[in-house]
């Protein structure tokens, strides 16, 4: 699958791509660790969230939301 970060930005509708999850300036949002799962299953790639992030989830203390690291 031939894809940039500005295509999947642009698919899940966020202004950057996965550059600042990647570098760890921020946390994925347990929601859209659900819409880049779907992104990619309805794309036809088999795979899940556990597959693009493996299962370490925290709880964000700060705001207590469920974040994907």
């Amino acid at each position: 699958m031939n894809i940039t970060q500005e295509n999947l930005a642009q698919a899940l509708n966020v202004s950057q791509g996965a550059s600042h999850y990647e570098s760890g300036k921020r946390d994925v949002a347990l929601e859209t660790c659900r819409k880049i799962a779907g992104f990619f299953v309805s794309s036809g790639v088999n795979t899940s969230i556990d597959d693009i992030f493996p299962p370490k989830q925290t709880i964000n203390k700060s705001n207590r939301k469920q974040t994907c690291k």
